[in-house]
């Protein structure tokens, strides 16, 4: 036992025996007696009072308001010996007690108790606690607790006592439980409200607006939901319910329902879909590779189950695609007699369905980007069994292909201004931006890599001539982030390819450099998620060897960071992939 530890069992002995204690605490009228001093030293709730000009000051018998004896006792005791016990009865009242006497020291020990003691039927009891005297930890970690047993909490007594603010938090939380049955989630919303007495309509229908109907069985919608009576004799909870039966209805629509329509709960995942052939040319089956990965967003660790459960219907070649809510299309050519199609996948169902086939020949090298309910598939090369991939000035195109979601139809587009493939597409202020890309040449046939940009102006239907960038590129990166675009890294054939970054400002039409030496990523993958724009995969621009990493582009900061962590080391098959954020539905 140390010097301190000895005055502190000293001073315990002293009170035991009544010796030089000159204060009495009383609550309940029970007293206990204890030295002012003491008390001082470990608490500034008694310093205050005995050294102020108060009358505890000189009080032989101070009263302690809002205390229960018990906790008095417990409180002195821990003062003179550091020691308490928490409990799950004490918890309430002793909590309290401790903020009013402010003994931070206690406070971390209900904190630290209460951390590992979260329950179905006390987790209610905590989080007021918890926000009441502002332990944050506590609030987090009890909200986190809910999202993740919502079903079994909401049937305890606790449940109905939680504010409208609270439940509305929970009930459109994206963290509840990604097996949830959303019909349980309506069941919870209901209960709270008839628990509750909630007749205005207003309100009801502010609850249950965080009800996700697009994901209730269509029996249930129509054989229970609809007969409720909080349903049936509201206007605006009507509307939900002819919205969810609409997108049930309506399939083929489905993706350009916005919101949480067409969003499942659960966080989302990263889902890479690799092509083309591996970086030794075996095909996928005979290098017994899987060209599909699901992994967890953003530490990157494999799903588990991903390859599983999300198979391809198709063996890809090469594919161009475009995701637009939830969902994924993929265009392209099969390998296998390359035959067009256009596949859609529904993240929320595990499911891909057969669109009609993209017409004409079959190319490779085009880009793809969505407007509205359009999707435009733009250049690329045109390939057949005969000349294959021959890459040459005449097999280069400038078509642009025009996909309707909404009919599911293909149409022809105004014609790009030149012929191109491998180029950067994307959308901004309803433009669709073409950057780079390979262009056949000029009478001689030699291709070559540009730095052009052209734009096509959707409401006007026709293309315009923008500034070009700086650094001629293909296969590159391009995204559009807090209304600008961002050009990044690429390949220059017969050159040295390019590894800068160049923002794009379409207001004073002009490119600028942001960095020079930064990424050396051919065919990489990207998607943008707030001011960051995520890279991955792709092969050095200087050797080829697969890239196996993600880098992150903070548009804010101008600053590019590799994140931790890898892509699965799998047979080399990063070179070419498309990289989506999903919420899928794991079976």
């Amino acid at each position: 036992m140390g010097p301190a530890e000895k005055i502190l069992a000293g001073l315990a002995a002293l009170r035991d025996e009544d010796t030089l204690c000159d204060v009495e605490l009383m609550a309940e009228q029970q007293t206990i007696s204890a030295h002012r001093n003491v008390l001082a030293a470990a608490s500034p709730y008694f310093k205050a009072m005995f050294s102020g000009q108060f009358k505890e000051t000189r009080s032989k018998v101070v009263a302690i308001e809002g205390i229960t004896a018990t906790e008095l006792k417990q409180i002195i005791d821990y003062i003179y010996t550091t020691k308490i016990e928490i409990t799950a009865e004490n918890i309430e009242y002793l909590l309290p007690a401790v903020h009013l006497m402010q003994m931070t020291d206690i406070v971390e020990h209900c904190t630290v108790w209460m951390n590992e003691n979260i329950t179905e039927t006390n987790c209610f009891t905590l989080l007021q606690l918890a926000e009441k005297y502002s332990i944050q930890s506590i609030v987090c970690a009890v909200e986190k607790f809910v999202m993740a047993n919502f079903v079994s909490v909401c049937e305890t007594s606790g449940f109905s006592g939680i504010s409208q603010q609270a439940l509305c938090k929970y009930l459109s939380s994206d963290t509840l439980k990604t097996d949830i049955n959303e019909f349980a989630v309506y069941k919870a919303a209901k209960y709270w409200i008839q628990e509750n007495k909630i007749t205005d309509a207003k309100v009801v229908t502010e609850i249950l607006a965080n009800v996700r109907f697009a994901f209730v069985e269509p029996d249930k919608l129509t054989d229970e939901i609809l007969c409720d009576s909080i349903i049936a004799s509201n206007t605006g909870c009507l509307k939900m319910f002819g919205e969810a039966m609409k997108y049930h209805l309506n399939p083929r629509t489905q993706p350009l329902y916005k919101g949480d329509l067409n969003r499942p709960r659960g966080l989302p995942s990263l889902l890479l879909i690799s092509s083309g052939k591996l970086q030794n040319t075996q095909s996928f089956a005979s290098a017994g590779a899987d060209p599909v990965h699901l992994l967890n967003f953003p530490n990157f660790e494999n799903e588990g189950i991903a390859t599983a459960s999300i198979k391809l219907p198709m063996v890809i070649e090469s594919l161009s695609s475009v995701q637009i809510g939830n969902f994924l299309f993929v265009f392209r050519s099969n390998n296998e007699g390359f035959r067009n199609f256009t596949k859609r996948y529904n993240g929320s169902t595990n499911t891909w369905k057969e669109m009609t086939p993209v017409p004409r020949e079959s190319t490779i090298g085009s880009v793809a980007t969505s407007v509205t309910d359009k999707i435009f598939l733009l250049g690329g090369m045109f390939v057949n069994k005969k000349t294959k991939y021959s890459l040459n000035s005449k097999s280069i195109m400038d078509r642009v292909l025009i996909y309707d979601i909404s009919n599911n139809s293909w149409r022809e587009g105004v014609q790009m201004p030149q012929r191109l493939m491998y180029s950067g597409a994307t959308t901004l202020h309803s433009s669709i931006y073409v950057t780079g890309g390979v262009d056949p040449g000029g009478l001689d046939g030699v291709l070559s890599t540009v730095a052009k940009v052209h734009a096509f102006d959707i409401k006007a239907n026709l293309w315009l001539v923008k500034e070009s960038m700086n650094h001629p590129r293909c296969q590159h990166v391009l995204e559009a982030c807090e209304d600008r675009l961002y050009a990044i890294a690429g390949r220059v054939i017969g050159g040295e390819n390019t590894t800068s970054i160049e923002e794009y400002d379409p207001i004073v039409n002009q490119w600028s450099v942001i960095q020079i030496e930064c990424l050396k990523a051919i065919g990489a993958s990207s998607f943008v998620v707030d001011q960051n724009i995520y890279i991955v995969g792709g092969s050095d621009a200087q050797d080829g060897v697969t890239v196996y990493n993600v880098t992150v582009y903070d548009v804010d900061k101008k600053k590019l960071d590799r994140m931790e962590g890898h892509l699965p080391y799998t047979a080399n098959c990063w070179r070419n992939v498309s990289a989506y954020l999903i919420s899928p539905k794991l079976l």
